[in-house]
């Protein structure tokens, strides 16, 4: 593993100083719900979008490919090589191309057999790089200070995006990546441990200079290696020394972690993270060797309850309608409610819909009286509490014909 690079930032370093001492959230030491030993130290990891599988980058010049439930000592299913020491991995969102940094060259390859797709130069000693919306590929580059950026449709060297010569960027020895769509990109910055966040304008192949924000890590976190954002947010950092920190989404300055993964039984020497579509994490841990699958540091949210749930129409009205407001969907969007109806301790009406809003009709209702509508909303993420309300119905006897005795 390689060690700190001496850095010359001190600008950064009087910045770093004025901000707020950090201190440590609320930190959990938990073993794994999985842990796939290895013979060799981990660089980097990577779930493929599709097939699951885990393709692991260790030390040696192998990426090694897993099944997703791999565990113990189950072996690899195939193995690829690369030539060079493969540091962390990147899928492009369908899984058919796979970024391997390889020292002063970054591969793109095919993740079925190692074919290669294309390749870049540049960089002094390319960590970690990611796909953008527009401007191809993005790479750290630990000992330059730099962040290149490579053209996504041609081999060939690559152009700076971003100098750390400039001491208002702020980079310092950027080890780990992480773009999203609204042009966004996170450093995770092996030399100072912060995370710096930087706006690419659309359309431009730079980097805006000037970070948004920088996090500085605890102090006993050293050798920060990664970074990964979910979709609320929340930033999940990886180091060497400190586990696996998570910062909320908007966190600045030096405010402590939110949650912690941090103890002898959740290992150490994180290298790249990892999440799962249910948040797990999937952490590459270079001094275990292994890599180790938890439970969500930050879990799925189903929605909330509805809110202005209300019956309108008279008692006595044949069709009532049923309406009420979305709750907050943070993590998945609402796919149905589900609505209910009860007349005491009796269901005697349940219902889906995707709108929400119901026409309820009163001959279903049978009798008159006074009922109970509740309804919840339904995600991938889970079920709302229930929102309920109460109506009376007078159900009209029908009209019986006069008869006449002769």
């Amino acid at each position: 593993m390689s060690r700190r690079v001496p850095l010359g930032g001190l600008l950064l370093a009087v910045v770093l100083a004025l901000l707020p001492s950090a201190s440590i959230g609320d930190t959990v030491d938990a073993a794994p719900v999985r842990s796939l030993t290895t013979a060799y130290a981990v660089n980097g990891v990577a779930v493929q979008p599709g097939s699951g599988n885990l393709f692991v980058s260790d030390v040696n010049g192998f990426i090694h490919v897993y099944a997703p439930t791999a565990g113990g000592s189950d072996p690899a299913l195939y193995t690829l090589a690369t030539g060079c020491t493969p540091w962390q991995l990147t899928f492009n969102a369908t899984g058919t191309a796979l970024l391997v940094p390889c020292g002063t060259v970054v591969h793109e390859v095919d993740p079925t057999n190692g074919a290669p797709l294309h390749s870049w130069t540049g960089p002094t000693q390319a960590r970690a790089a990611v796909y953008t919306a527009s401007s191809g590929i993005l790479v750290a580059d630990l000992v330059g200070n730099k962040i290149w950026r490579m053209d996504a449709s041609a081999s060939g060297p690559g152009a700076v995006a971003l100098d750390g010569l400039n001491p208002n960027t702020h980079l310092a020895n950027p080890a780990g990546l992480h773009y999203t769509a609204d042009g966004t990109v996170y450093v995770a910055n092996y030399g100072n441990e912060t995370v710096t966040e930087y706006d690419q304008p659309p359309g431009l192949s730079a980097l805006d200079p000037t970070p948004r924000r920088t996090i500085g890590l605890p102090p006993d976190v050293d050798e920060t290696q990664s970074v990964v954002v979910d979709g609320r947010g929340n930033l999940y950092v990886g180091a060497f020394t400190g586990g696996v920190l998570v910062y909320p989404a908007g966190a600045n300055g030096a405010p402590g972690p939110a949650r912690r993964l941090f103890g002898p039984a959740s290992g150490s020497g994180s290298t790249q993270v990892a999440l799962l579509a249910d948040r797990s994490l999937v952490v590459g841990q270079y001094g275990g060797p292994r890599v180790a699958t938890f439970a969500a540091l930050v879990p799925l949210d189903p929605p909330g309850a509805v809110s202005a749930l209300a019956v309108a129409g008279k008692k006595t009205a044949r069709k009532r309608t049923v309406t009420w407001a979305a709750g907050q969907a943070v993590d998945a969007p609402v796919t149905s409610y589900r609505l209910t109806i009860t007349r005491g301790a009796r269901t005697v009406l349940s219902a889906t819909t995707t709108a929400p809003s119901y026409v309820l009709k009163a001959k279903k209702l049978k009798k008159s009286g006074k009922y109970t509508v509740s309804v919840v909303a339904v995600s991938t993420t889970g079920t709302s509490p229930a929102a309920a309300a109460t109506f009376k119905v007078k159900v009209r006897k029908a009209h019986r014909p006069h008869r006449h005795h002769g």
